[in-house]
């Protein structure tokens, strides 16, 4: 599960690359657009993504701890989904366009 929002700063995020705890590796997506991907270097679990050309931070799911409101959600690369999604739902086979 991610989050996206629109990028902002992050200072921890700089703190965190210079003592080490995490790092990030750059790839291009299928789209075409830059991807750095950060993962912490203790367990190898990747923290979130940032894209370049439009501006979104995605953060994974398990980085928040406090509950998240999903009654608004928007379902992406539902077309190998493991779980039910529900009906009505605004949805994406692949990510949006």
């Amino acid at each position: 599960m991610g989050f996206y929002f629109p990028q902002f700063d992050l200072p921890l995020l700089q703190t965190w690359l210079d003592n080490g705890e995490i790092k990030y590796y750059t790839r291009k997506a299928d789209s075409g657009r830059t991807v750095d991907c950060y993962f912490c270097t203790r367990c190898g679990s990747r923290i979130l993504h940032k894209v370049r050309e439009n501006g979104v931070v995605n953060f994974r799911g398990g980085c928040f701890d406090a509950e998240v409101d999903l009654s608004k959600a928007i379902h992406l690369w539902t077309k190998r989904a493991v779980v039910p999604i529900p009906e009505g739902v605004q949805r994406y086979e692949e990510g949006p366009q």
